[in-house]
C-alpha cells in the first residue's frame, strides 16, 4: 500500500528549500570605504570598495571582483579571478588587504565601515 505522506513530505521539503533560496540573507551587513594602493601600478592612489558580508561569505558590489562571491577560510580567500583577500575586524571597522594579480600586480589596503 502506498503512503499518502510521501508526496506531501516531498512538496514540503521542496517548499522549504525554495523559501530558503528566495529569502534575503538576514545577517548580511553592507560595508563601504576606501583603500590605498600601497604597491604596484597607481601606488599612492585611492579606490572605493563596497561589499556585503554574511558570516564567512562576501559579495562584492564594487572593486576588481564586482559581482563575485568570496568564501573566507581563516579570514582569507581567493576569488575566481585569482585575487587574494585578507579580512580582519579592526574594532568597529573591517581591515582588508587585496593582493591583485591581473591585469597587473598590486596591493590595496582598505578600511571599511558598516553602512547604515
Amino acid at each position: 500500500m502506498k503512503s499518502f505522506y510521501h508526496p506531501i513530505a516531498t512538496i514540503s521539503a521542496m517548499s522549504a528549500i525554495l523559501c530558503t533560496l528566495a529569502s534575503p540573507a538576514i545577517a548580511s551587513e553592507t560595508w563601504v570605504g576606501r583603500g590605498q594602493i600601497t604597491k604596484g601600478e597607481g601606488r599612492g592612489g585611492y579606490v572605493e570598495l563596497r561589499l556585503a558580508k554574511n558570516g564567512n561569505n562576501i559579495t562584492f558590489y564594487s572593486g576588481p571582483d564586482r559581482g563575485e562571491l568570496l568564501r573566507l577560510q581563516r579570514s582569507s580567500g581567493k576569488t575566481s579571478s585569482g585575487n587574494s583577500w585578507q579580512v580582519q575586524k579592526c574594532g568597529t571597522k573591517l581591515c582588508i588587504t587585496l593582493r591583485q594579480y591581473k591585469p597587473k600586480s598590486r596591493v590595496i589596503r582598505y578600511l571599511l565601515t558598516r553602512s547604515k
